[in-house]
């Protein structure tokens, strides 16, 4: 479930360390497809979305260099681009 992200919630999830092997992923409910992707004890903004049917996830900037604001704005920019027929992934390549 997604959830409207703060940096008070985003630290609370960074304390709860690994609930499971691998990855988890937190979903911002402001700005679909953004989320905060916690491996271990890492944490990274990254943001999904799907191009010609295919899901694809670019990472955005590791959480401790990217506040919550700033991820939104990155993502709104993103999903901009996804509008216009672009896939974020082959312009940051």
């Amino acid at each position: 479930m997604a959830k409207k992200l703060s940096k008070r919630i985003v630290d609370a999830e960074l304390k709860k360390g690994p609930e499971q092997k691998g990855q988890r992923f937190v979903f911002d409910s402001v700005i679909p497809g953004l989320a905060l992707r916690i491996r271990g004890a890492s944490a990274t903004w990254v943001f999904a979305y799907r191009y010609h049917g295919k899901s694809q996830r670019v990472k955005l900037e590791d959480a401790g260099a990217m506040i919550v604001e700033g991820a939104r704005e990155r993502a709104r920019d993103l999903r901009s681009q996804v509008a216009d027929g672009d896939n974020p992934a082959d312009v940051k390549r």
